[in-house]
């Protein structure tokens, strides 16, 4: 990578790091707390992201900018960052935590956000691309989030129970099956199979193409109408239910965007391309607006203002109206950045292949090694990183065995 290319990317991502302290998801005064292990950890992060990356030619955009290879590599360092984000809700719901880490407080929306978008962008750009896309889809898309869901969904149970977890009966058999889970972090799997499911019947039986998306879009909102309406579950903290929750409903719209996006893809991006620095300048503004306004609500009113006789439903219906327009805002920022820069090295490729499986078994290794945080905060990090990416490799190998994906690491899984 030449210099002007690294002082390019990291010019970016300091544009990037101003609009997350604008909007207030950085506090950059927690940082000090720790400064050494902080520091440290960012330097690492952007080591991770700007390593190998490349810069599209003055004037021109980078090619195959949202081809599978890179988005996945992409989603390889957002699964970092997840991990990260789960650390801090563990670490500051049980002991309290206000160290560096909560600079990770907030950004799980953002994260989750472009999840969806790149698995409803690679639907669409999948069905139009690939012959009889729809046959075997239930195996390729549902079964290879199932199998390691289920894998994980174990682990944790048997951790749990190990660790002297008590649960009801009733509530482990459900657990067992994957009604209810006691990894609430898993909640993501469940969705995405929900969203793969509706895509699959919709466009496989409604051959009108403007009818399949607006039943589509229909359907997605009737989800988020129906999460929101339920509420959380305030009986228990310790088994959650499906669709019991705001982070069941705050970013599923950026799926049928992603949907959008692909199919229109011809039209938008030549658009983009003749005012690319006018829409990056307004989406960094409006993402900070956005920002800051659902961060202030989240604190005055959110999505945790009811109670047993007050459900809360124009407080959530506000913050919402302002949390989903920033995680929109923010992942076309993404996107935009990934228009004129590569971010793509072999630890990414890696991690991307991994990405699922570390997002739903880093929970165990953050709550079994909880005590290591007391005693040193970078020890903890280190082993809950090594313990999750070890795991997560035993769980891709199983999950291409059981589906017959007999390349594990070479280019005939992402041609499948």
């Amino acid at each position: 990578m030449k210099k002007t290319e690294v002082i390019t990317a990291f010019f970016m991502f300091i544009v990037w790091c101003i609009f997350l302290r604008v909007s207030g998801f950085i506090e950059v005064q927690k940082i000090s707390e720790n400064e050494i292990v902080g520091w440290v950890l960012l330097a690492l992060l952007m080591l991770l992201l700007f390593y190998g990356a490349k810069k599209a030619p003055a004037g021109d955009y980078t090619k195959e900018m949202f081809c599978l290879k890179k988005s996945k590599a992409f989603q390889g360092f957002l699964a970092v960052c997840v991990i990260l984000h789960h650390m801090y809700i563990v670490l500051s719901s049980k002991l309290g935590y206000k160290g560096v880490l909560s600079i990770f407080e907030n950004s799980g929306v953002i994260i989750v956000g472009f999840f969806f978008f790149a698995s409803g962008y690679g639907l669409i750009t999948s069905l139009y691309q690939k012959e009889d896309y729809l046959k075997g889809f239930i195996k390729k898309r549902v079964f290879t989030v199932l199998v390691p869901f289920f894998i994980c969904n174990y682990a944790y149970m048997v951790t749990m129970l190990l660790m002297g977890r008590k649960y009801a009966m009733s509530d482990l058999l459900y657990a067992f099956i994957g009604v209810k889970l006691l990894n609430s972090q898993m909640w993501f799997a469940v969705e995405i199979m929900f969203l793969y499911f509706l895509f699959y019947f919709i466009f496989r039986f409604i051959k009108r193409e403007k009818m399949a998306y607006t039943i589509m879009g229909v359907c997605i909102v009737a989800m988020m109408a129906g999460s929101l309406l339920l509420g959380h579950d305030l009986t228990t903290d310790e088994i959650a239910n499906w669709f019991r929750g705001e982070w069941w409903y705050n970013t599923t719209f950026v799926f049928f965007m992603g949907l959008l996006a692909a199919r229109f893809k011809e039209k938008l991006l030549p658009w983009i391309k003749k005012r690319y620095y006018l829409c990056l300048s307004m989406l960094l503004v409006l993402s900070s607006f956005f920002g800051f306004m659902s961060k202030r609500l989240l604190e005055e009113k959110g999505y945790w203002i009811e109670n047993m006789f007050y459900k809360g439903y124009a407080e959530k219906i506000e913050t919402l109206a302002f949390q989903l327009p920033m995680v929109v805002c923010s992942v076309a920022v993404i996107l935009l950045l990934m228009m004129k820069i590569t971010f793509y090295n072999k630890v990414l490729d890696f991690l991307g292949r991994l990405s699922l499986e570390v997002i739903l078994i880093n929970n165990v290794f953050i709550i079994v090694l909880l005590k290591l945080a007391v005693v040193n905060e970078a020890l903890y990090i280190i082993a809950v990183f090594v313990t999750t990416i070890l795991a997560a490799m035993a769980i891709y190998k199983i999950k291409l065995w059981v589906l017959d994906k007999k390349d594990y690491w070479g280019r005939k899984y992402y041609n499948k």
